[in-house]
Protein backbone atom coordinates (compact mmCIF):
# COMPACT_ATOMS: atom_id res chain seq x y z
CA UNK A 1 0.00 0.00 0.00
CA UNK A 2 0.93 3.21 -1.11
CA UNK A 3 0.50 5.02 2.83
CA UNK A 4 2.74 2.37 4.39
CA UNK A 5 5.95 4.38 3.32
CA UNK A 6 4.82 7.34 5.29
CA UNK A 7 3.99 5.10 7.76
CA UNK A 8 6.98 3.53 8.92
CA UNK A 9 8.91 6.90 8.11
CA UNK A 10 6.31 8.64 11.07
CA UNK A 11 7.49 5.21 13.30
CA UNK A 12 10.99 6.26 12.72
CA UNK A 13 10.51 9.36 13.50
CA UNK A 14 8.76 8.60 16.82
CA UNK A 15 11.96 5.99 17.38
CA UNK A 16 14.30 8.89 16.85
CA UNK A 17 12.50 11.10 19.01
CA UNK A 18 12.51 8.61 21.80
CA UNK A 19 16.63 8.46 21.38
CA UNK A 20 17.05 12.12 20.81
CA UNK A 21 14.80 13.08 24.16
CA UNK A 22 14.92 9.69 26.24
CA UNK A 23 15.91 11.67 29.43
CA UNK A 24 13.31 13.61 29.03
CA UNK A 25 10.31 11.74 28.00
CA UNK A 26 8.95 8.83 30.57
CA UNK A 27 9.58 5.29 29.78
CA UNK A 28 6.36 3.97 30.28
CA UNK A 29 3.02 6.50 28.49
CA UNK A 30 1.01 7.86 30.78
CA UNK A 31 -2.06 9.87 29.90
CA UNK A 32 -0.39 12.72 32.43
CA UNK A 33 2.36 12.62 30.32
CA UNK A 34 1.06 13.36 26.69
CA UNK A 35 -1.78 14.61 24.95
CA UNK A 36 -1.44 14.63 21.17
CA UNK A 37 -4.24 16.03 18.80
CA UNK A 38 -4.40 15.62 15.68
CA UNK A 39 -6.42 16.74 12.70
CA UNK A 40 -9.76 14.47 12.22
CA UNK A 41 -8.66 12.94 8.63
CA UNK A 42 -7.76 9.09 8.42
CA UNK A 43 -3.95 10.11 7.50
CA UNK A 44 -3.24 12.47 10.06
CA UNK A 45 -4.52 10.09 12.55
CA UNK A 46 -2.42 7.21 11.34
CA UNK A 47 0.68 9.34 11.37
CA UNK A 48 0.15 10.33 14.72
CA UNK A 49 -0.17 6.37 15.64
CA UNK A 50 2.76 5.42 13.95
CA UNK A 51 4.93 8.18 15.93
CA UNK A 52 3.80 7.24 18.82
CA UNK A 53 4.41 3.39 18.41
CA UNK A 54 7.75 4.97 17.57
CA UNK A 55 8.08 7.00 20.94
CA UNK A 56 5.98 4.48 23.13
CA UNK A 57 6.82 0.81 21.90
CA UNK A 58 5.29 -0.54 24.81
CA UNK A 59 7.16 -2.22 27.86
CA UNK A 60 6.73 -4.53 30.95
CA UNK A 61 2.81 -4.70 32.15
CA UNK A 62 1.91 -2.09 28.53
CA UNK A 63 2.51 -5.37 26.43
CA UNK A 64 -1.08 -7.23 25.87
CA UNK A 65 -1.96 -9.99 23.88
CA UNK A 66 1.80 -10.45 22.84
CA UNK A 67 1.41 -7.36 20.46
CA UNK A 68 4.48 -4.68 20.17
CA UNK A 69 2.38 -1.98 19.85
CA UNK A 70 -0.35 -0.13 22.64
CA UNK A 71 -3.32 1.94 21.69
CA UNK A 72 -2.58 5.50 22.68
CA UNK A 73 -5.37 8.20 22.55
CA UNK A 74 -5.37 10.77 19.78
CA UNK A 75 -7.89 13.57 20.13
CA UNK A 76 -9.38 15.05 17.25
CA UNK A 77 -12.22 17.51 16.69
CA UNK A 78 -14.58 18.05 14.00
CA UNK A 79 -12.99 20.00 11.18
CA UNK A 80 -15.58 22.64 11.13
CA UNK A 81 -14.62 23.23 14.88
CA UNK A 82 -11.26 22.80 13.98
CA UNK A 83 -9.79 26.22 13.71
CA UNK A 84 -6.02 25.36 15.29
CA UNK A 85 -5.46 22.15 13.29
CA UNK A 86 -7.43 22.20 10.41
CA UNK A 87 -6.09 25.96 8.87
CA UNK A 88 -9.04 26.87 8.79
CA UNK A 89 -10.34 30.96 9.20
CA UNK A 90 -12.35 31.32 11.88
CA UNK A 91 -16.21 32.89 11.73
CA UNK A 92 -16.67 36.56 12.46
CA UNK A 93 -18.70 36.84 14.71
Amino acid sequence: MKFNTGMHQHLLLGQWLRSRYDKLIPDHYSLDDIYVRSTDVDRTLMSAESNLAGLYPPKGNQRWDNMRWMPIPVHTLPETMDYVLAGKKMPTL
